[in-house]
């Protein structure tokens, strides 16, 4: 047990004294608790020097019910970031949302479970944890070229290997036939957490890639209207907070359901430069006015963000500099700056505008020559079928094919789905199959697909074990099979599809890929 210094601190929040004393009855020998019995009290006793660091809150209360504590705290700077579980005897799913939508992380109900309160408190209290180490690896990450090193390694390995079973546990818990519903739905939740969590440090990555200069641009159509519409939803809990309202406009009229916009990017610097300075702009906004954001393609391609916000004096001769920030309670100062890099990264320029009257408007122009760079090979039209049950896997894979310009990506969660898949589809012009050693021998799988007239010639990709090297190397004497072993580096993936790219271009040009092409 650890030393009581060092425990975490929940708060537990019940109007009725028996259902207190059965959370900490299960919590007490793990962490330190609070206790408050309205949400008058919860809130006095959560926004203080020391908030606490999860709180388990009741709905049904006299006075203040959970679902406004739980907006209040989400209001407050103090306690805005720490993660709220609502405790209650609602199953309607119509409360859960509403629970979610005042900014709750997870839902337990009444009677509850003592196994399932510590598996889900020990889960947001690491989820939240990693995300202020993160935060803090950042910071550093921009320090100078050797910290920025370091937090490579780190947000590459210490990170990223928690999350393995942070991502893979729930993918085999969700599949269990004797968990209620109500745990499934939690249990896909933590899932796309851990997702996000991971999505997060590779976006990490992008900005020491550009800063270092190592960043490959491979431009693709990204479409900009869909992207906002993520990045509203994932900010949800702080517009509703402060009222504001987002809007879209594509060439000067309303975006509707139907509108598109694309310019040729990288979807992932797109969400992120976006996800900025909307951020930002949502932040500096007042309480109930509006931020618009805007498309339009002539007299050149151009995005514009405008909110009623004004950046103040001390700071706006050098508001897009890193690590400028001004009253903002945790504020790194990278938000203007890494957007402003991401959209140079990507042939575009960044300017802004603050007064009075206008309020602050940033633009981003791209001029429409430089969309795509002269001499880069397009690769965005092959397709690639991964074999991948494993999502953490799979993003691997996917964002390491995307880091090469290899975009068509689609996935099958295992190799019998595959069978079908060859009878129904086109041939893609790469296979790549994460083999388990517990599905036997992949010899009698890749004989049927080179059975088919369609598929025989597609290279195959095998991932597995170094102990299965030996009989995957046998497996085609025409060289049509790679193998790369695991754990495996991304860098080693790209370069052994790179090797095979030519052939894979034959193959979508309909030409035979004949033995000297092949890797």
């Amino acid at each position: 047990m650890q030393d009581s210094d060092e425990r975490k601190t929940i708060l537990i929040v019940d109007d009725i004294v028996d259902n207190i004393q059965v959370l900490r009855s299960i919590l007490a020998s793990h962490y330190r608790t609070r206790i408050a019995t309205s949400g008058d009290k919860a809130l006095a006793l959560a926004d203080c020097q020391e908030p606490p660091d999860l709180i388990l809150l009741d709905v049904m209360m006299p006075g203040i019910d959970g679902y406004e504590v739980c907006r209040e705290l989400k209001r407050r700077a103090n306690t805005r970031n720490v993660p709220v579980i609502f405790v209650t005897a609602l199953e309607d799913a119509s409360d859960e949302e509403r629970g979610f939508d005042a900014g709750a992380v997870d839902y337990i109900t009444k009677p509850v479970v003592p196994a399932i309160v510590l598996a889900r408190v020990a889960t947001h209290l690491a989820l939240q944890q990693a995300l202020k180490d993160l935060e803090k690896q950042n910071c550093v990450l921009s320090e100078n070229v050797r910290l920025r090193e370091q937090v490579e390694r780190i947000t590459r390995h210490d990170l990223k290997t928690p999350l393995t079973a942070f991502i893979g546990i729930p993918a085999l818990l969700k599949n269990r036939a004797d968990l209620p519903a109500d745990v499934i739905d939690s249990v896909r939740m933590l899932e796309k957490s851990g997702m996000k969590m991971l999505d997060m440090i590779n976006r990490s990555m992008d900005l020491y890639k550009i800063e270092s200069g190592t960043y490959r641009f491979r431009p693709v159509p990204v479409e900009l209207v869909k992207t906002v519409s993520q990045i509203e939803f994932e900010l949800s809990g702080l517009i509703n907070a402060k009222s504001i309202k987002l809007m879209t406009y594509v060439d000067g009229e309303e975006a509707s359901a139907d509108s598109r916009f694309y310019l040729d990017g990288d979807e992932t610097l797109c969400y992120s430069m976006l996800a900025n300075i909307i951020k930002n702009s949502v932040e500096a906004s007042p309480d109930h006015g509006l931020v618009k954001v805007s498309f339009c393609e002539r007299p050149q391609l151009r995005i514009t963000l405008n909110n009623a916000g004004v950046i103040p004096l001390e700071i706006r001769d050098k508001f897009l500099q890193k690590f400028v920030s001004h009253g903002k309670m945790g504020g790194t100062g990278l938000g203007g700056y890494s957007a402003r890099i991401m959209a140079e990264a990507m042939g575009g320029t960044m300017s802004f505008t603050s007064d009075d009257i206008t309020g602050t408007t940033i633009v981003i122009d791209f001029a429409k020559d430089a969309r795509v760079k002269t001499g880069e090979r397009d690769f965005s039209h092959l397709r690639t079928l991964i074999v991948e049950n494993n999502q953490m896997l799979l993003f691997t894979i996917s964002e390491t094919l995307r880091s090469i310009g290899l975009h068509r990506i689609e996935a099958l969660a295992d190799s019998e789905a595959l069978l079908p898949f060859l009878d129904s589809k086109p041939p893609a012009q790469l296979i790549i199959i994460d083999w388990q050693p517990a599905a036997g021998s992949c010899r009698g799988l890749i004989e049927k697909v080179h059975a088919s007239d369609d598929w025989r010639k597609v290279p195959l990709l095998i991932i597995a074990p170094e102990s299965m090297s030996e009989e995957c190397s046998h497996l085609d004497e025409s060289d049509a099979v790679l193998f790369v072993s695991k754990p495996f580096s991304p860098d080693i993936l790209a370069k052994k599809v790179e090797g095979i790219i030519e052939r894979m271009l034959q193959l979508a040009s309909g030409g035979d890929a004949d033995d000297s092409a092949r890797a």
